[in-house]
Parts: structure tokens; C-alpha cells; sequence
């Protein structure tokens, strides 16, 4: 109809407040709600700027430009890399927790060997 655009890009402004405060939305899928070059301006300004669980944006099927679409869909993938990459380091720890205390354990322990020769 003649008003989809317009209302469209308002709900895509809607949508990323959501979003962006959803701690649990993992996928969006907007697949023909017609949107535009604005309201993925509006949704690649959320995914710069935010964080979000976000991980999967579905946007065909709308007026929008395919370089937006890839802007968008890059920024979720390298959200998606950098959580993997967080989990793994936490993970790390969890499992080796003394290391760090190990490094401080085995300098106290040489400097209390040379003490004594």
C-alpha cells in the first residue's frame, strides 16, 4: 500500500530499541515488512553502536540496497566472532584458574631458593 515505506521505517526505529535492549533476541526476521535504505540505516546505526544478542537479520525482499544488507550482515558476524572468542578465553579460565596465581607462586618459590644457597 502507499503508506508501507513510511511505516515501515518507523517501525524499523521501534524495532532497534527493542533490539538493542534485548538481552535474549538472537534473530529477526523482516523478510518483505516494507522496509528501506532508511530503516537499515537505522537498523546498522543499532548494531554499530550497541550491543546486542542479535546474531541473524533476514531483510530481503524490501527496498533495501544489498550493501547495506552486507554491512548489516558483517557487523553480526563479527559480534558473533568476538562473543566465541570472549566464551573461549572465560572458558580457559575456568578450567586453569591457577595460572596466574602459578606464575606468582613459582617466582616467591625461586626467590626463596636462592634465600637459601
Amino acid at each position: 500500500p502507499w503508506f508501507a515505506s513510511p511505516v515501515g521505517d518507523q517501525v524499523a526505529g521501534m524495532l532497534a530499541v527493542a533490539v538493542a535492549s534485548s538481552r535474549t533476541l538472537e534473530v529477526l526476521d523482516l523478510e518483505g515488512t516494507g522496509l528501506t535504505n532508511q530503516s537499515a540505516q537505522t537498523l546498522l546505526d543499532m548494531v554499530e553502536n550497541y550491543p546486542t544478542a542479535l546474531r541473524t537479520l533476514i531483510l530481503s525482499e524490501n527496498n533495501i540496497s544489498p550493501e547495506l544488507q552486507q554491512q548489516i550482515s558483517d557487523l553480526l558476524s563479527e559480534g558473533e566472532e568476538e562473543e566465541e572468542t570472549e566464551a573461549r578465553e572465560v572458558t580457559a579460565r575456568e578450567k586453569n584458574p591457577w595460572i596466574c596465581q602459578n606464575s606468582k607462586s613459582s617466582g616467591a618459590w625461586h626467590g626463596g631458593v636462592g634465600k637459601q644457597e
